[in-house]
Order: C-alpha cells, then structure tokens, then sequence
C-alpha cells in the first residue's frame, strides 16, 4: 500500500487532495496524524477548498502546531479541530 492510500484511508476526497498536494505536505500530515476524512475536513472546512491554501497551512502546522483559523464560525486551533 502506497504512502498515499494509507494517508487517505480509503476516503475518496482525501485521496483526491493527496493527488494534489506535495510529497512533504503528505509527510507533515503523516507526522501530525492527520488522515483520511480529516484531510478531506482540513481541505473542506479549514481551506475553502483551496489546494493552495491547503498546501500553505500544512506548511505552517508543519512549523507552528498551534496555528489558528476561523472554522465555522469561531477561531480555532486547527489541530484541534481536526483531532476532536
């Protein structure tokens, strides 16, 4: 199994975001723990639906765990978000 399919964990939009991202994006999600449906929410939710966006912000989780952004509606942390 490819570092791809284990990341996505069968979910189709996580897959489809893996396709789309860069091999470090993949190893950041992967040493964060953030996988399947939850890069399917960080690309949804967090990014807009933005590659771009997305690719940035694993840049800065891969920096700072702490990062925060406006996820419906109120400030967050976004590890937090997505590990809750």
């Amino acid at each position: 199994m490819s570092s791809v399919e284990q990341l996505g964990n069968g979910n189709p939009g996580a897959l489809y975001v893996l396709k789309h991202i860069s091999t470090e994006d993949r190893k950041t999600l992967f040493a964060k723990n953030i996988k399947g449906y939850k890069i399917w929410m960080l690309f949804k939710d967090v990014c807009g639906q933005s590659f771009e966006k997305t690719s940035a912000l694993i840049s800065l989780i891969h920096e700072d765990a702490s990062v925060k952004r406006i996820i419906r509606g109120s400030e967050r942390v976004v590890l937090d978000y997505l590990h809750a």
